[in-house]
Order: C-alpha cells, then structure tokens, then sequence
C-alpha cells in the first residue's frame, strides 16, 4: 500500500491505521454522524467527545482529499469549557486512538496554508480523514456491542424473574403453612440479593443466572411440594420477559400536548440519529443546545426560543426542523439557512401557529405509511 510522503503530519503511533489517499466528501452532518458512532463504538469520555464535536464545528469543506480544521487551543478551550490540560490531554487521545491526525507548525501555531491566489492547500492543524472512514468499522463494532447488550438484557430478565418468583412463594408459606421452615430459602435470597449487580452494570457473574434460577427451580418445588400440586399465581402469570424498560419513553415530553419522546424518536428519526442516545428530557434539551452551533443556529435564536417556549418545547422544534432540513438535503435541497428556518419555526409555535404535538404525530404516521 502506497503512503503520502511526509509532508509533516505527525506519525501514527504503533496500531493505528494508514489510509489510502482518496477523494473525500463530507459535511458536518455526516461527520457528526460518525461522531457519534465512534463514541459509542469506542466508549470515548465525555471530554474526547465534547473536543470531536468542537473539532468537527469548525470544519467546512475538504482540502486537498484531507478534513482539515486548525482552531486554537484557545478556542476549543472557550468551545468545551475544559482546561488547556484537559484539551491536549484529549488531543492526544483521538490521535492515539486512530481517528484524528495533526500537523504541528514550527511555532506551534495552527493556520490554513494558502497558494498565490488565496486557496486554501493545506494546514497546520487537525484532519478528521481517519474518523470519516472508519464508519463502517464502527458500525461493525456496534452491531457486537448491541448483540451482548442484548444477551446481557436476556440474562437480567431471567434473574428479575426468578427473584420475583422467590418473593412470591416466600410470602405465601406463612398463609399455606405458618410452621414451614423456609429460613434456608431466605438465606439464599439474601446472599444472591448482595451480589446481584444492577442492570446499568455490563456484566453479569457467570454463576449468578445459574444460582437464581436453581433456587427459583427450589422455592417452586418446595412450595408444589407444601401445596399438594397448587401453584402460586404469580408463578403461573409472571414468567414473560418484559420487552421495554417500565416507561418505555411514553412519558409526557411536552407539558399539557400529548408527546412523548417516543413519539419524537418515530417521527424524526434521522434528526435525533445526530444526538445520540436520548433516554430523557434533559438528554434531548443537551443534545438541541449542543448541536445548534453545527448546524448554524445563532445562540440568540435558541435562547430566544428557550424563552418564548420553554427548553423542553425549544429542543422539540429544534429536531423537528433539523429532520425538515436532513429530508430537504437528500431532495431538492430548498433550504439553504437552516438558523433562520429554526428561528421562523419557534416564533410560529410561541405564537399558536404551528402546534408541534400536532407536527409531530403527522410525520410518525407519514413514516409509518
């Protein structure tokens, strides 16, 4: 595989990839995108993340087949709210990781190198080259996180119902048999109890499930046994494995209209692919505030939206246009100011022109069509 000549863009480190030089298209969006995939693929911290996404903001076209930004440390300090310390120290990281490379002047300094006639040819600074084509790597990458997720979910749900199963028959000897002895079942539910871990942890011990559902098979056993073949009913009616978390998004995300962030999610799915993952309403409020410098919305438009709809409303308006603007820019592309239509979208919903509960079921039942 033939390599650039050095033209001073740092060495990758032992492990990290060289690419073939390519021809490159990108915007933000679609960096932002794999931003995202990288962080989930990769477990990135909150600052590397925080700095990739700053990084990626001030990115505008490529130069040269690279994607190259060149801010001040300065600046990403102002952009993050990180220390110098902090920035370099996440810097260095998504340099060592693979998926950012940089180009050091003599002076330190990061500035665009110009021709004669003003173009742009080159920088001293960051390329984003490497993250863009690791997407597919990430998505690989993903697919396996979300498949153990998955039998880890399978496994917790196995011990959920044979903890509940437990409680059951526990509660029901004394009304069967008030002198049965069931001091050695208890014991075993306490102890499987203090070490059972909670279900935001990633694993599971490997003897846990084993444990829990010998006793289950136990407590059963020995409840049939006192009961002469009766089954509990809880036994009978609680051995499905829920398929959703207990609110499973239906709770009210806007006050007084009935949608929820699940209604949100199915409506404007492209647009809140660019958040990452949303379980709240403060998640969604984060994920608006946080991407409206990418997609050009000025901070007075957002504050000003905050304060004529209220946060949660303003967040809700936000992705609504955003997956107005991302349907638009694989069509026609009509909209060319993607702040202004923002700012136009929130006056119209302060003043009752639009009402976005409405809005959004429309577009869930469109895409469900």
């Amino acid at each position: 595989m033939q390599t650039e000549p050095n033209l001073g863009w740092r060495k990758l480190s032992p492990g990290q990839r060289v690419f073939e030089k390519q021809d490159i298209e990108a915007d933000r969006a679609k960096l932002y995108k794999v931003k995202n995939l990288a962080a989930r693929a990769l477990r990135l911290s909150k600052g590397q993340i925080s700095l990739l996404t700053s990084l990626i903001s001030y990115f505008k076209e490529p130069v040269g087949g690279k994607l190259l930004v060149w801010p001040s440390n300065d600046s990403l300090e102002k952009a993050t709210g990180y220390s110098e310390r902090a920035v370099r120290g996440a810097i260095r990281d998504l340099i060592s990781i693979g998926i950012l490379s940089s180009k050091d002047s003599a002076n330190g300094k990061r500035f665009a190198i110009r021709s004669k006639s003003q173009q742009i040819i080159d920088a001293y600074g960051f390329d984003l080259t490497p993250l863009l084509l690791r997407e597919s790597e990430f998505k690989d990458s993903i697919k396996r996180i979300e498949a153990a997720e998955e039998i880890h979910k399978r496994q917790l749900d196995e011990i959920t119902i044979s903890r509940r199963t437990v409680q059951e028959v526990l509660r029901a000897f004394p009304e069967l048999d008030p002198g049965i002895d069931v001091s050695a079942l208890e014991r075993r539910f306490d102890a499987l109890m203090s070490v059972t871990p909670r279900r935001s942890l990633i694993r599971i011990p490997g003897p846990l499930l084993a444990d829990w559902n010998a006793l289950k098979l136990d407590a059963e056993h020995q409840y049939h046994s006192a009961s002469a073949g009766n089954s509990c009913r809880h036994i009978e009616d609680n051995n499905d494995i829920p398929e959703q978390p207990c609110q499973n998004g239906k709770e009210e995300l806007v006050r007084g209209e009935t949608v929820s962030l699940g209604d949100l999610k199915a409506a404007c799915p492209d647009a809140l692919e660019y958040a990452g993952e949303i379980r709240t309403e403060g998640d969604l409020i984060g994920a608006a505030a946080r991407l409206r410098g990418v997609f050009g919305t000025h901070r007075t438009a957002w504050e000003e939206a905050c304060d004529d709809l209220g946060r949660p409303r303003a967040a809700v308006t936000f992705f609504l246009v955003l997956q107005m603007f991302d349907d638009d820019q694989r069509g026609r592309r009509t909209i060319t100011n993607f702040g202004g239509l923002f700012r136009a979208y929130a006056r119209r919903a302060a003043a009752g022109e639009v009402n976005l509960a409405q809005e959004i079921h429309a577009l869930k039942r469109k895409r469900q069509h």
